[in-house]
């Protein structure tokens, strides 16, 4: 078998990648590798068996060294690399998400905003009121979140368009 590296994912400020893999000859033949590069990336670890179906995406925050999420479908399951445990759809009903070190911040489509533990346990509803989650985030159907600390947040929706918990909210 002859592989290539068909994508490449590198969390922020984590030391692990996720290589995805194919053969050149067969491309069913694909692998999805973790690799841990604080040990020189002596053991890449397939774990193609833990993915239940193709994901849009895959997510990890950067404080966890075994935790993955992936995204497809409006929904996220959770694998646990270190166990080869699966917790299927953990976070349903997702228009957008973000991770801070110890939380997921999740968007519904009923535009309401709460922050979750890794253990998909509800920490916080950020934003309860519908009415002004409509307004801020009712016209995009993606919304991606970057919480800074402080207690500020940034929203980039699908049409590149800025928006914070704070007044004005757009920019």
């Amino acid at each position: 078998l002859t592989f290539k590296i068909k994508s490449l994912l590198v969390g922020e400020y984590s030391p692990n990648i996720l290589i995805q893999t194919e053969d050149q000859n067969d491309e069913s033949l694909k692998k999805i590798f973790w690799m841990d590069l604080q040990d020189n990336g002596s053991k890449a670890k397939d774990i193609t068996h833990l993915i239940m179906e193709k994901p849009e995406t895959i997510v990890w925050p950067h404080a966890e060294t075994q935790l993955l999420f992936t995204f497809q479908d409006k929904y996220f399951d959770k694998i646990d690399i270190s166990t080869g445990a699966v917790f299927p759809k953990i976070f349903l009903n997702v228009k957008g998400f973000g991770f801070s070190k110890d939380k997921v911040y999740i968007l519904n489509y009923e535009d309401l905003l709460s922050a979750f533990s890794f253990d998909g346990k509800i920490i916080q509803k950020l934003l309860g009121n519908e009415e002004l989650g409509k307004s801020l985030f009712g016209a995009s159907s993606f919304i991606r979140i970057f919480p800074l600390g402080q207690n500020i947040i940034l929203f980039l929706d699908d049409a590149g368009g800025l928006i914070t918990n704070h007044l004005p909210y757009r920019f």
